[in-house]
């Protein structure tokens, strides 16, 4: 039998030093009998003498850190006794869609997700009757069912939108994930997808609220009884966290300073450690935590299709003639940081979690638009004065 190495020793988490004094976490690991640095994009920062904040921050940094690390752990051990090998079974993709969509519903998703992943399952159906093994599925056949849900936009003039296509194409990227987890198949023929083969959403399809906007949406009472919802998409517009780690965050996650505080959190969709300073104008908008525990949640979020339904007549009733759901909340995050308070992009891209800049980059093509269209209505006064 193949003796397994003590992990303990080959994995550990180590500091280096910046030079703001800073120090940057990463970890040094042996991999097939290598050596690797895996940098955490983790920054404990200088702790001043009695200084109750900094060690606050930099123990929640830490947690996040030998999280990662304790992940790590597990990984290296499965690949080292061998079991890291897919199994090739003989499960059609819709039938394993229908799996997904059952194991999604008890653990409480929202009726839309759930709705989307049902939608999918047609829509394959339809572009294939006789059905497909999730293992034979390659990225010619994925590419192909994108043409297929491309077609659908001549029925009755009304077709399906980029954006609408996109998120089906998410919905089965993640049905793909999991059957990679559990070991269904070995890959995800949507990660094959070149850039440009990939479903773009166009700019103008992505709706933000200005800084006058969401002034008319605080002063604007909500349309009904609780005002829940109200807080709940307030916050997320001044944290830019998702509808998913809103619904997930727990008291534990956050870290009280005394003109601010902390979330620390583990992102529900890409699985990555992210941490956000928050300021007032966000902890406002945060429940009392009363004799919650820290593994209680810290919001009551109802399911994401009531809240969008609420949200819209909420926007009508203040004036905002604007298709605004939900995730408008963390698009209005980004575009305010870049063109109100002019924050670098790159600090953008960490506070929204993003893998890429090309994704952040999009909410500063945005905010170009709107400057240049700024520009040409100072022309167009300046004109009509003369």
């Amino acid at each position: 039998m193949k003796k397994l190495i003590n992990y303990k020793e080959i994995i550990r988490i180590r500091e280096k030093e910046l030079s703001d004094g800073s120090k940057s976490l990463y970890l040094d690991l042996y991999r097939n009998g290598h050596r690797e640095y895996e940098f955490l994009k983790l920054y404990l920062i200088p702790e001043k003498k009695n200084d109750k904040e900094a060690r606050k921050y930099n123990k929640a940094v830490w947690e996040i850190a030998n999280s990662i690390k304790a992940q790590r752990t597990i990984e290296l051990i499965t690949s080292e006794a061998g079991l890291n090998v897919a199994r090739k079974s003989k499960i059609l993709l819709s039938d394993w869609l229908e799996q997904y969509a059952e194991n999604k519903k008890k653990k409480g998703i929202s009726k839309s997700i759930y709705f989307s992943i049902k939608r999918v399952i047609c829509l394959l159906k339809k572009y294939d009757s006789s059905g497909i093994y999730i293992r034979e599925v390659n990225k010619s056949y994925i590419l192909d069912f994108i043409s297929f849900m491309k077609t659908l936009r001549s029925v009755k003039n009304n077709g399906l939108k980029n954006s609408t296509i996109r998120c089906y194409l998410n919905t089965l990227n993640a049905a793909f994930n999991m059957a990679v987890r559990e070991d269904v198949i070995s890959y995800n023929p949507i990660k094959k997808l070149d850039p440009e083969e990939r479903v773009k959403t166009h700019q103008s399809e992505r709706c933000f609220l200005a800084k006058e906007e969401l002034k008319l949406l605080e002063n604007t009472p909500f349309p009904c009884k609780s005002d829940n919802i109200k807080k709940l998409f307030l916050f997320s517009c001044f944290c830019g966290l998702r509808y998913s780690d809103i619904k997930n965050l727990k008291w534990k996650n956050i870290t009280y300073f005394d003109n601010g505080g902390v979330i620390s959190i583990i992102v529900q969709k890409t699985k990555r450690p992210l941490i956000i300073p928050i300021q007032e104008i966000a902890m406002k908008y945060i429940p009392s935590k009363g004799n919650s525990n820290d593994n209680d949640n810290v919001f009551v979020v109802p399911d994401n299709g009531y809240i969008n339904k609420m949200i819209k007549k909420w926007a009508l009733n203040a004036g905002i003639n604007k298709n605004v759901s939900f995730h408008t909340a963390r698009h209005s995050f980004a575009t305010l940081l870049l063109s109100d308070a002019s924050v670098p992009l790159e600090i953008v891209k960490e506070f929204l979690g993003h893998s890429r800049i090309e994704t952040t980059e999009i909410y500063a093509k945005i905010t170009d638009k709107k400057k240049m269209e700024a520009m040409e209505k100072l022309n167009k006064i300046y004109n009509n004065m003369r």
